[in-house]
């Protein structure tokens, strides 16, 4: 792993920093290259804070563990935790995990629905799903649906996943599939014909959660379907089906693809909004996400997030201005379409964002707030394995304080 990554690193890592790598040996050149795959970067290097046994002994822990070295878990308590040897070398605050905890369970099941793609590593970390249900006690299930595919038949998929489930549920809704859980409950949506359908659907769903998901759309999709019409379209189409074969899921054809974009885009999402109303008796709150190219304040402000974050009704988290998430690299494609939205009037409105989808656009029901973290970290990935040792967000604990609020709702 270690030469590849050490490519990837050299063109993210400030200078200044990689320059104070040489002070304190390969070793420390070697650890710090590892971190830019895991998504954590050093703030400051401070190897020399410990002796040369702890350094190697990080070393043979990384190409041991992998990114699982980072984090260490009680044996007692099963709670993790950054190393802090980790925090003493690379200038890390290693902050507890953010927002609060709750260890009782809701009376409906749980429902993760899966986002837009079928792969693994893009959907919810099942550490994730597996520390909600430890520390709640709640009966959780993960529901994956169609990739790529328009939300009528992902809806549709997501009604066959209930089917299976007795009794009331608690939808968490990722990214695209927040449009899925709006659209199955909807009376305009998927039973518009068939209300007593409708009715008795929405009468299971008890709450939608959309965390991270485009209700006002993104220029991300829109770009994305500009170029899928291009002169590499097939290329970009590749990229976006990549290798799904563990999906278990049909792959759609190109044409399923653009019609799929071109919902998420900007220019749809009014339409949609103004058909797929929302359902009498069901609850519905949002979460959206927060990060930054390269960890730094070039955009957003910190006066932007404050007015976007501070819409927030009844948060159940508050964001921290002093603190920022380090983009994943994936993102760093799309982050600059992200922030833009239509507004009311058709004008443009730009907000911070994941790197996928922006605060204005991630905002329906009650907006319960942002969170330090970017377009994939918000579901445990990529390779997160416990509290973001700069921000503090860890994945597992954000969702077990969401799923014991649905109970403190009696929900």
């Amino acid at each position: 792993m270690r030469r590849a990554v050490t490519i990837v690193f050299a063109a993210a890592l400030p200078v200044a920093v990689a320059a104070g790598c040489a002070d304190f040996g390969p070793t420390c050149n070697d650890l710090a290259a590892d971190l830019a795959f895991c998504d954590v970067r050093p703030v400051e290097l401070r190897c020399d804070e410990l002796s040369a046994t702890e350094r190697s002994e990080l070393e043979a822990e990384m190409i041991a563990r992998g990114c699982g070295a980072v984090w260490v878990t009680d044996a007692e308590t099963q709670q993790t935790r950054v190393d802090p040897r980790m925090c003493t070398a690379f200038g890390w605050d290693c902050p507890e995990a953010s927002g609060p905890d709750h260890d009782f369970a809701p009376e409906a099941t749980v429902v993760f629905v899966g986002g837009i793609d079928g792969r693994a590593e893009f959907d919810w970390n099942p550490r994730v799903i597996a520390e909600v249900e430890r520390r709640t006690g709640a009966r959780v299930v993960h529901a994956p649906l169609p990739p790529w595919s328009p939300v009528p038949t992902r809806a549709a998929a997501l009604a066959d996943a209930l089917a299976q489930i007795d009794g009331p549920v608690n939808l968490i809704c990722y990214a695209v599939s927040g449009l899925d859980c709006r659209f199955l409950v909807s009376p305009g949506g998927l039973y518009a014909t068939e209300p007593a359908r409708q009715a008795e659907t929405a009468a299971r769903v008890r709450s939608i959660t959309t965390v991270a998901t485009a209700h006002r759309g993104t220029e991300v999709a829109t770009v994305a379907l500009r170029a899928l019409e291009g002169d590499r379209g097939d290329e970009l189409l590749d990229v976006l089906l990549g290798d799904q074969a563990g999906s278990g899921a049909r792959l759609p054809s190109e044409p399923v693809v653009r019609e799929t974009l071109r919902g998420l885009g900007n220019g749809y999402a009014e339409l949609f909004n103004a058909e797929v109303v929302d359902a009498d008796g069901v609850y519905y709150q949002s979460f959206a996400g927060v990060s930054f190219i390269l960890g730094q304040p070039w955009f957003p402000s910190d006066e932007t997030v404050r007015r976007f974050c501070g819409q927030a009704t009844d948060p159940l988290v508050r964001y921290d201005l002093g603190v920022r998430d380090f983009m994943s690299e994936p993102l760093l494609v799309s982050a600059p379409f992200a922030g833009r939205t239509l507004g009311s009037g058709g004008l443009t409105v730009v907000s911070p964002s994941d790197g996928q989808v922006s605060v204005d656009s991630a905002r329906w029901g009650a907006f319960r707030g942002c969170l330090p973290a970017d377009h994939y970290d918000v579901v445990g990935q990529l390779e997160d394995r416990g509290p973001d040792p700069i921000t503090g967000f860890d994945a597992a604990g954000f969702y077990t304080a969401v799923v014991g609020d649905l109970a403190a709702r009696g929900l």
